[in-house]
């Protein structure tokens, strides 16, 4: 056990060491990071579709290197900022690994080796688990606000404003997520890119099936001509019944998502109370061949168990 906790120190310090190494290395490029927020993504794309070939050809030792800090941090930067948390992708890496240790750190105090890799890789996946709840959180956020920005859009349009110039007047008047997201689709066309590009951009940073009905009729109207103000009021009406049917669906479905919780951390939090009350009940489960067929067998029906429940109470509208 303590040649077990030593090691577990010992990849902890590694961890943080490399992590401020990167930290480090990464305050080079901090003005071109920066500028990637106000320029377009064309020659950064190339280097991605470059970057992915390298992937496909590292084999075994790119795989691997998927778990580095900077491999991490490239992966959640771009979710970062659609979740409009103000953080670095180096940052979030160095969260990822502290959590990681500290669930082998957990799992080796309560269930020995076994316990070490189940709660080291729960500690891995809970940061992007987390960063995803932010994410479904803004979006719904964003959806709100639409019903409010397509008004706002529609008066000023039938002032007599230009299509940007309501796009400037709702950024100012609207709160985040909407407002943020305005603002920054205005800077980006007024740096060279066009309105086509900047629309496409936000229904990148903010992935809402409403939003992308928005900039459909937008963009065909840009090619066709037609009344905007009159297409903003036909959307409105059209996403006002989505919304309300959509929060019918989330109240006859509330007993099955109750019900998907209590199946998934019942069988958990047993296990861990148990295990803290009479280590040596449950020590039978991963001393045991049978023990850890029984585990494997649990952690699959569960698995299948929740999946089953999350078809059933998710209702595409």
């Amino acid at each position: 056990m303590a040649y077990i906790v030593a090691g577990l120190l010992a990849a902890a310090v590694g961890s943080f060491v490399y992590y401020f190494l990167s930290l480090y290395y990464s305050r080079k490029h901090r003005v071109v990071r920066l500028l990637e927020e106000y320029t377009s993504e064309v020659r950064h794309n190339s280097l991605d579709q470059e970057r992915q070939i390298k992937v496909r050809a590292g084999g075994f030792w790119q795989g691997a290197g998927r778990l580095a800090p900077r491999a991490i941090s490239e992966r959640y930067r771009p979710i970062l900022q659609k979740a409009g948390i103000p953080l670095k992708g180096e940052e979030m890496a160095g969260m990822v690994a502290a959590s990681t240790v500290l669930g082998g750190l957990l799992g080796a105090a309560l269930m020995k080796i076994p316990g070490v890799l189940i709660f080291a890789a729960a500690g891995y996946l809970l940061p992007g688990l987390v960063l995803a709840a932010f994410l479904k959180k803004r979006t719904r956020m964003a959806e709100e606000q639409l019903i409010e920005f397509l008004s706002l859009a529609a008066n000023a349009l039938r002032a007599g404003h230009s299509f940007q110039q309501a796009l400037d007047l709702a950024g100012k008047e609207m709160p985040d997520p909407m407002g943020f997201e305005l603002r920054r689709s205005l800077r980006e066309i007024g740096l060279g890119l066009s309105v086509e590009e900047a629309l496409q951009r936000l229904n990148e940073r903010l992935p809402s099936a409403d939003l992308d009905l928005i900039i459909t009729a937008v963009l065909i109207q840009r090619q066709v001509g037609g009344d905007l103000a009159a297409i903003f009021d036909g959307i409105s009406a059209t996403i006002r019944g989505r919304q309300k049917l959509k929060g019918q669906v989330k109240s006859l479905t509330a007993q099955g998502r109750i019900s998907g919780w209590v199946i998934s951390l019942l069988p958990v939090g047993l296990l861990v109370i148990i295990t803290l009350i009479n280590p040596e009940h449950t020590s039978v489960l991963w001393r045991s061949p049978l023990g850890i067929v029984m585990l494997v067998v649990g952690v699959v029906s569960q698995f299948i168990g929740i999946m089953v429940i999350k078809k059933v109470v998710n209702v595409d509208i």
